[in-house]
């Protein structure tokens, strides 16, 4: 919550990241919507919010994202995408590896090991089908 005058408050979804370059990019303004969202939605007493700040705490940074129809569209579109996602069809890895050394779910996506894997391909295959590494 943000202080919005004296004895009264305001619901304002903060999304903090590290950002050493002072950029925000447009997934972070989407996150940052996202939340708020899900606020409108869950949180008894709040009808429509107008803004989050994304905070860059290594450069003490506040951007205010309005929570524009363009913004909440995009909410809607990502989470349509993640519908349609197969079980059995990953997302392709990221291009930019930089990203991964922050990244929350790097446990899971193990990027060294999939790089290794396409870099690897014929071997893996040819040991696949029984054939040997030459």
């Amino acid at each position: 919550m943000e202080n919005a005058s004296e004895g009264e408050s305001r619901v304002v979804p903060v999304e903090r990241k590290r950002a050493s370059s002072g950029q925000v990019y447009w997934n972070d303004e989407i996150q940052v919507t996202a939340y708020g969202l899900l606020i409108e939605a869950t949180l008894d007493g709040v009808d429509e919010l107008d803004y989050g700040i994304v905070y860059l705490y290594e450069t003490d940074e506040r951007h205010r994202i309005e929570f524009s129809s363009d913004r909440r569209q995009a909410v809607h579109d990502v989470r349509e995408e993640i519908h349609q996602l197969e079980p059995d069809t990953p997302p392709s890895p990221v291009t930019n590896r930089n990203k991964c050394s922050g990244c929350s779910v790097r446990h899971y996506c193990q990027p060294e090991t999939e790089t290794h894997l396409n870099n690897s391909n014929g071997w893996l295959t040819s040991v696949v089908d029984g054939g040997d590494r030459e």
